[in-house]
């Protein structure tokens, strides 16, 4: 137990010095011949805050502090965010910037409920993107699965969203090979699951009847020797299944054994490819994004 406090310790005071005074969190993105980016987009301090949201360290709850802000002055009416200011917004954004949003002070500000209703395609399933008539540099992608798992998330259980929810339930209870599982902008299956397990805990009217199989799913995704294709998916597997009720699970604690072993000395974890750019050529990392996953993993052990 020693060792998994003294981790948590060290990664949180790494993203502590990571995430700087306005709320930013480093994040790179890989286009072709290896060019690489620095940037800070809404979507990962998001997806950072909500890992974070349960960890009880100080330097966790001022780092919470500075993401929200963060978030709050880069909001667009209703409750849009963009990835990046050249691009229109889009639903992975608002939809996971808006579940951080809603539970602020200003939160009523988020009234996006209509706009994401009207992202849909004409089998209901959310679209990404969508080409809006102010915005003539906008364009529309295929419905992705783990989008939808996040969308449904933040909208929770409604007419509106059971045709994606049928959709996605139909993708965990039917096996089918990773290029049939619609994931255009996550690299790996384990990405939809987990996003499932998260949208169940947020809204636990949701997915309820999948707990089970998403358990099976999660650690069917490990590679041969037990262990995920890198640190980022193993954290967010531990995660899921203590969620699930499987974090004793025997195959668990090669997962630990995983997560553990991948800590630097300066406290943080490895880059993982945490989402892509579709069809996939673009590569999007963060080595603060991967820490606090693994911090939440960890959090979840020691308790």
């Amino acid at each position: 137990m020693s060792e998994i406090n003294e981790a948590i310790e060290r990664g949180v005071a790494y993203v502590d010095r990571e995430v700087d005074a306005s709320g930013a969190w480093p994040s790179h993105f890989f286009l072709p011949m290896g060019r690489r980016h620095v940037e800070s987009p809404p979507f990962v301090v998001a997806l950072g805050y909500l890992a974070l949201e349960d960890c009880p360290h100080p330097a966790a709850k001022a780092v919470r502090a500075r993401s929200v802000d963060y978030l709050r002055e880069r909001m667009e009416p209703p409750g849009l965010w963009r990835y990046w200011p050249v691009l229109a917004p889009d639903l992975d954004d608002a939809a996971v910037c808006s579940i951080v949003g809603k539970r602020q002070p200003w939160g009523d500000e988020i009234r996006n409920l209509e706009t994401f209703l009207s992202w849909r395609d004409d089998e209901g399933r959310f679209l990404t993107w969508r080409q809006l008539p102010d915005d003539p540099d906008s364009f529309v992608n295929p419905a992705d699965s783990v989008v939808n798992a996040n969308v449904v998330a933040f909208l929770g259980d409604r007419p509106e969203t059971r045709a994606a929810q049928e959709w996605l339930r139909s993708l965990v209870l039917e096996p089918r090979p990773a290029r049939e599982m619609a994931l255009c902008y996550y690299p790996f299956p384990v990405n939809l699951y987990t996003a499932l397990v998260r949208a169940n805990q947020l809204r636990p009217e949701l997915f309820d009847d999948l707990r089970e199989p998403l358990a099976e799913r999660i650690l069917a995704s490990r590679e041969e020797n037990g262990r995920f294709v890198d640190t980022l998916c193993a954290a967010q597997a531990i995660t899921a299944l203590d969620c699930l009720g499987a974090g004793d699970a025997p195959e668990a604690a090669t997962l630990v054994e995983q997560v553990l072993a991948a800590q630097r000395d300066d406290g943080g974890f490895p880059e993982c490819i945490a989402f892509v750019g579709y069809p996939g050529v673009t590569s999007f990392v963060s080595s603060a994004l991967t820490t606090v996953c693994c911090v939440e993993a960890l959090v979840r052990l020691g308790e």
